[in-house]
């Protein structure tokens, strides 16, 4: 029984979900949960507020799982769910500007190993570029992160995100402008290319 759940389609899974399977919750959780996480955490800078939005994504589909057109992805309807929960939370937390965290861990020394030297380097500059990523509007970070980050095509973060792909595209464009502008020519080059 657990292969065949494995092998259903994520569409087919909400569908179950939708008429209280709850197997077919846990396969949609195992499936995304890395993605959907990730971009939570990389959109908070937080694990603590990316651990309560996540459990919110998993509530909100399962409320929204009989209201799924089982005609379109999957994919997209979840990255959309999340995007909606960031936007409110990003509204709630106005005031406080966007934290980016480090954990600071180091991997563990052994053969082929960076030196330390190169790894402070690259924590730098990562932790530059992620300092002027929060620093962008939330529209042109939402759609930088969804593309880059997460890896979306532009179509499918014009579905995630809810806006034409036109928009998607002006928005990555003034977004890398952005960051240009933010990043010196060296972050730049090693951050983005």
């Amino acid at each position: 029984m657990a292969q065949a759940i494995e092998q259903t389609s994520d569409e087919a899974l909400c569908r179950a979900l939708a008429r209280g399977d709850e197997r077919a919750l846990r396969a949609l959780v195992e499936r995304h949960r890395h993605r959907i996480y990730g971009l939570l955490v990389r959109s908070t800078g937080s694990t603590a507020d990316a651990d309560d939005l996540f459990q919110e994504v998993w509530i909100r589909v399962v409320r929204a799982a009989g209201e799924f057109d089982a005609t379109q992805r999957f994919s997209p309807w979840l990255y959309r769910i999340a995007v909606n929960l960031l936007r409110d939370a990003a509204r709630r937390r106005a005031a406080r500007p966007w934290d980016v965290t480090t954990d600071g861990a180091l991997p563990e020394a052994g053969d082929g190993a960076p030196a330390p030297d190169s790894l402070a380097a690259a924590g730098q500059e990562a932790e530059a570029l992620h300092r002027a990523i929060a620093t962008l509007p939330a529209g042109q970070r939402e759609v930088l992160v969804l593309r880059y980050l997460e890896g979306l095509g532009e179509r499918e973060v014009a579905e995630a995100a809810g806006i034409p792909p036109g928009t998607v595209k002006s928005r990555l464009h003034h977004a890398l402008r952005n960051l240009r502008a933010r990043l010196s020519p060296r972050q730049e080059e090693g951050a983005l290319g």
